[in-house]
């Protein structure tokens, strides 16, 4: 009894104190986790406005110039293809747009093709970079200008580079073989010796990278301009002609002589008839004598350019030459002369030695076949004949001639030379 009514005091407590709870009963464990049902129980967003989620752009296609380094530079896509003539495809080269048959040849073809381009004006710089001397520039200047005048000239081609001038330039300079390699150039060994070999004549795109080279080289060392034989000629003989006259302003001891003709010599008599403007048998037989000598020596098969220089060489080995004036009264007046001197020296040198310095005259070379008068003075726009141009070097006799008229005629030499003269005697000549 006691125990029933103990149980219903329970029953009243227990119903009295727990607070009633409403809503869905859950068997444990059988529920949502405590998450969801706590978000089920939290309250909503109090923002009205909520910021929404950012959108995704889809990527941008590459442009076709677009570079990117997982783009194969041969590719066998339809736009590196091309249609031949005979309807097969071909491979068009990256860099120079050629056509080939496959991309093996042109991946073949490509380092020649990027080198040629753009590597050989590179390579110069590197080369010019190591301070070349200007000797060694003009040498693979030369080597490089000569595949530019005649690419197809095999001798263009193979460079020997054991040869001294090359190998001090190009072979063993700093970027000397890099820069034939970059033309083309293939460095290998024959027989012990190293050449420089390009087996197929460069096309126009090898040729133009080897003209960028050479503008290069010619910037950094321009080359002397060349000059043809005729301006050579021409430059040649002005500075003769400055070296003569430079000569020729110097003073020269004429060291006069004057002879007087004794019986028994062999110097005209006083009077002078015709003869005496004509050659004597002794001065034909002389110069029959020395025709004979030239007409054998023309006879030998020596070039006349070399007999020339002979000739000229022997004559230029005097510095000095001794001319004799003869005149009618058998006088002779003798001066010492630079063989670069003109004719007209001459004439000066006889007329200040008259009494009458007015008096007109020609000074004769006597000759085979016949004599000749020398000139007075050069022709307008001429150069004036040096006496050895005339061949008077080293020794000639020449006779005068005076010009006489009515109110001017020969007189003779002046007084205080003909106090000085001296007797002619085989000593003498």
């Amino acid at each position: 009894m006691m125990k029933g009514k103990m149980k219903d005091l329970m029953k009243k407590v227990t119903s009295s104190s727990a607070p009633s709870f409403k809503g869905p009963s859950h068997v444990l464990g059988s529920g949502p986790s405590p998450s969801a049902s706590a978000s089920s129980s939290r309250p909503s967003n109090p923002n009205p406005n909520p910021r929404p989620a950012p959108k995704q752009q889809p990527p941008r296609p590459a442009e076709p110039s677009d570079f990117t380094p997982f783009t194969p530079l041969v590719s066998s896509s339809s736009a590196s293809r091309r249609p031949d003539a005979n309807g097969g495809d071909t491979v068009a080269c990256p860099n120079c747009g050629d056509a080939f048959s496959s991309e093996h040849a042109v991946s073949e073809h490509l380092d020649g093709c990027l080198a040629a381009a753009g590597g050989a004006r590179a390579r110069a710089a590197a080369y010019l970079a190591a301070n070349p001397p200007a000797a060694a520039v003009e040498v693979a200047k030369k080597l490089l200008g000569n595949l530019l005048k005649e690419p197809g000239n095999d001798k263009y081609r193979r460079v020997r580079l054991g040869n001294p001038r090359i190998k001090e330039a190009v072979a063993d300079r700093e970027g000397g073989l890099d820069l034939l390699e970059a033309v083309g150039f293939t460095i290998g060994d024959e027989s012990g010796e190293l050449f420089a070999v390009m087996d197929q004549t460069p096309n126009d795109l090898r040729l133009g990278g080897i003209r960028q080279a050479v503008l290069l080289l010619e910037r950094s060392h321009p080359s002397a301009p060349v000059q043809t034989p005729v301006e050579a000629a021409s430059k040649e003989g002005c500075r003769n002609v400055a070296d003569e006259q430079k000569e020729v302003k110097k003073i020269v001891d004429r060291q006069i002589r004057v002879f007087f003709n004794v019986p028994g010599s062999s110097v005209a008599e006083t009077d002078a008839p015709d003869s005496f403007y004509k050659l004597s048998s002794e001065e034909v037989s002389k110069e029959a004598r020395m025709r004979r000598e030239r007409l054998e020596q023309s006879r030998l098969l020596i070039p006349k350019s070399y007999k020339e220089k002979q000739a000229l060489a022997a004559r230029q080995k005097y510095k000095q030459a001794v001319i004799r004036v003869q005149f009618p009264d058998g006088v002779i007046l003798q001066g010492v002369f630079l063989p670069a001197e003109a004719t007209g020296s001459l004439y000066e040198f006889v007329a200040s030695a008259l009494k009458q310095p007015s008096l007109e005259f020609d000074l004769i070379c006597p000759g085979f076949p016949r004599s000749r008068v020398l000139p007075h003075s050069p022709n307008v726009g001429e150069r004036a004949r040096t006496l050895q141009d005339e061949d008077l070097v080293p020794s000639a006799l020449l006779k005068f001639k005076p010009n006489e008229t009515d109110s001017v005629v020969f007189t003779g030499l002046l007084d205080n030379l003909l106090e000085a003269s001296e007797p002619f005697t085989a000593a003498s000549s």
